[in-house]
């Protein structure tokens, strides 16, 4: 095989996975559904401990999306990302939440839930809305406007409510 005919092999096959990343939203590591999610400088202290985040909260719709894993880690939770079908499965004891991206429902071991923020597949980041998350897994939640703070401890009795 010539030196050209090894190089348009290659074009083609760059040219192909550049045409199957932008037809599948999947595929693509930037996929946000729409514009209205906006970096924010905010803390999140999990039982007293700041969450050092790999990339910063995002804020969509009122609500503050964090990096699930490092997030989750935290909660001492269990994250699982189905990229073929856009959705991550987080668990913890007895608690299963599953989200799909663009979504504005959950499933909280069964219950459909409903939300005002959908997680988001940020730069290959799966980035979930903290209070709808830790709420599911049974966590109260509280947010100090002062400073700029999400605080998440102590368990409340059943996740599933």
């Amino acid at each position: 095989m010539s030196v050209k005919e090894v190089a348009m092999k290659k074009l083609f096959a760059i040219l192909a996975a550049f045409l199957l990343s932008i037809s599948f939203p999947g595929f693509s590591s930037a996929y946000v559904q729409n514009s209205e999610v906006s970096a924010v400088n905010v803390k999140v202290l999990a039982n007293r401990k700041e969450v050092k985040f790999e990339r910063q909260p995002m804020q969509r719709n009122v609500r503050i999306l964090v990096p699930a894993r490092t997030f989750l880690k935290e909660l001492d939770a269990r994250v699982d990302w189905y990229p073929a079908k856009n959705f991550v499965r987080i668990s913890k004891g007895s608690t299963v939440i599953k989200m799909f991206i663009g979504s504005y429902t959950m499933s909280i071991n069964g219950r459909t839930v409903k939300m005002d923020a959908d997680p988001v597949l940020y730069l290959g980041t799966v980035m979930v809305p903290v209070r709808y998350t830790a709420e599911g897994l049974g966590y109260r939640v509280t947010w100090a406007e002062k400073d700029k703070t999400v605080y998440i401890g102590g368990k409340t009795e059943d996740p599933s409510r």
